[in-house]
């Protein structure tokens, strides 16, 4: 079984190129199978430990790199490296690729008086025509976890794919793999997904669908009796030195299932990385991977001709972690071996029509819609005007009180009513355990603390902080809410969701109360 999937990006994804933690942040262009496979891992793992084995970790299923789909919807693969252009004639990245403008070194003649380039374009469709992936950047910064506000000197940014574009990928499977198995696993991956870092954030959402009828295998020459071949690496390939069994970026014959030969380094494109994928379920990276690049050119030269059973054995993956994606080649393509140049009729898949999306009501409205009669009642709305007014009040004489400038904004930043937001819709069935969480316990998130004295501990009477305030206010004097009192909870949620907003922040500054 092989069945096609296409991925949409609904958010932007960060997929990290290498684990380092310095430098500058890159995301690489594609999305790779075990990421997908870390995904459908997650829902699947438990609750089939028998099968695992055979799910994740044996290689008869296998989840291959997603890679870019043109808006027109043309599928595209990694570049071949042999792919070349006379300087100062490169092709505009939007223009179909032709024969007379693409030098393949190694196989076409080539004029000794003019320099050639590598074409550096990172994916083609077979039709010719080059797709770029679209990225995005940004830069963040850490929040220091004692004072809700940016902590200093740590700024960090993220490199990420854009939303809208749209990759296909491919889940295979051997035919020892149950049917049952195969269906359970299909169900899993399709739909809503999030792949990638800072999945909590605002990264990392995808949907997933099945496609029909899909095969962007690219054409070939023949195979079979052949005593050259050049293969086309359509992803990552991680080879094992058979004498010292371990990783080796020198290519031979044997790993592919070939006899006799050997590597022509002068038709020979080879590209080479290092990297290490991050587990999330260990928290740790596995071990470090030496691979071939994707879109890399390997020729063999003097091999005993190939037979039929070794052709087939060609269009199996080669190499080490193959289940998430690596070791896909395809020998004699039309594109790389084929005299002249040839490139193949559009292939374009039959995309399904996205509607525009629904705005969904958040889990905090949902919530406070249920357990109030109307969607926000005015008593609520009533409560918290009122509440607003206090504060701002509180503020004014905390100013008068403590001799503050104009200039210094006083109480929670924005950022520090954001986590009192967040913690409310996490315990919005608790009341009992949000108030500890807030204002009793050891750590509580209103808690004065050195440095809070123009936050949570700021005077704002002789006898109380703006915590010590808070905390009356929200419950008759101060004291804990009963376990059904989910109206405290429904206040510190509108509460917070406000004090974040420009409104919040305008009672913060300098502003006589009116």
């Amino acid at each position: 079984m092989k069945q096609a999937l296409l991925i949409t990006l609904k958010d932007d994804v960060i997929i990290s190129e290498t684990s380092a933690t310095t430098g500058g942040h890159h995301s690489l262009d594609y999305i790779p199978g075990n990421l997908l496979m870390g995904a459908v891992a997650a829902k699947l793992y438990q609750e089939n430990r028998d099968d695992a084995w055979s799910l994740f970790h044996s290689g008869q299923v296998r989840f291959h790199n997603g890679y870019i789909v043109s808006t027109e919807g043309e599928p595209a693969l990694p570049s071949p490296l042999c792919l070349h252009y006379y300087k100062g004639e490169k092709p505009e990245s939007n223009d179909p690729l032709v024969g007379g403008a693409i030098v393949r070194r190694g196989i076409d003649d080539t004029k000794p008086d003019r320099q050639l380039k590598q074409l550096g374009a990172a994916y083609i469709t077979a039709s010719g025509k080059q797709v770029a992936v679209k990225k995005t950047a940004s830069i963040k910064t850490a929040i220091d976890s004692n004072t809700g506000r940016a902590a200093e000197g740590q700024l960090f940014g993220y490199e990420a794919l854009s939303a809208g574009q749209r990759f296909l990928t491919f889940i295979e499977c051997d035919e020892s793999v149950a049917e049952a198995l195969q269906s359970q696993l299909l169900e899993a991956v399709e739909g809503s997904l999030r792949l990638g870092r800072s999945r909590s954030a605002q990264y990392g959402r995808v949907k997933i669908k099945r496609l029909q009828q899909v095969d962007n295998t690219p054409e070939t020459t023949q195979v079979a009796g052949a005593t050259e071949l050049t293969i086309w690496c359509l992803a990552d390939l991680a080879l094992i030195d058979t004498d010292t069994l371990q990783p080796t970026l020198t290519p031979r014959p044997e790993h592919f299932g070939l006899a006799g030969g050997e590597l022509d380094l002068a038709k020979s494109h080879i590209r080479s990385r290092a990297y290490s994928v991050y587990n999330s379920y260990r928290r740790a990276f596995d071990q470090r991977r030496e691979v071939i690049k994707q879109g890399s050119i390997i020729h063999f030269k003097n091999l005993q001709p190939v037979t039929a059973e070794q052709q087939q054995q060609l269009q199996q993956p080669h190499g080490s972690f193959i289940d998430g994606g690596l070791g896909i080649v395809v020998a004699n393509a039309k594109l790389c071996t084929s005299v002249p140049l040839q490139f193949a009729s559009p292939y374009t898949l039959a995309l399904p029509v996205e509607n525009a999306e629904t705005i969904e009501k958040s889990d905090l409205i949902k919530w406070l819609e249920l357990h109030s009669k109307e969607p926000v009642s005015a008593h609520t709305q009533k409560w918290l005007d009122e509440m607003l007014d206090d504060i701002s009040r509180q503020y004014h004489m905390a100013r008068q009180f403590n001799a503050i400038s104009p200039e210094q904004s006083v109480g929670p930043s924005a950022s520090q009513w954001g986590v009192v937001y967040q913690t409310a819709r996490d315990l919005r069935n608790d009341p009992k355990t949000l108030h500890t969480t807030l204002f009793v316990a050891e750590k509580a998130i209103c808690r004065e603390r050195a440095g809070s004295e123009y936050s949570w501990g700021l005077l704002v009477n002789p006898d109380d902080t703006f915590s010590q305030w808070l905390k009356k206010e929200l419950t008759p004097g101060g004291k804990p809410p009963a376990a059904d009192d989910m109206d405290f909870c429904t206040k510190v949620a509108l509460l917070a969701a406000e004090m974040r907003k420009p409104r919040g922040q305008y009672i913060s500054t300098a502003q006589e109360h009116g």
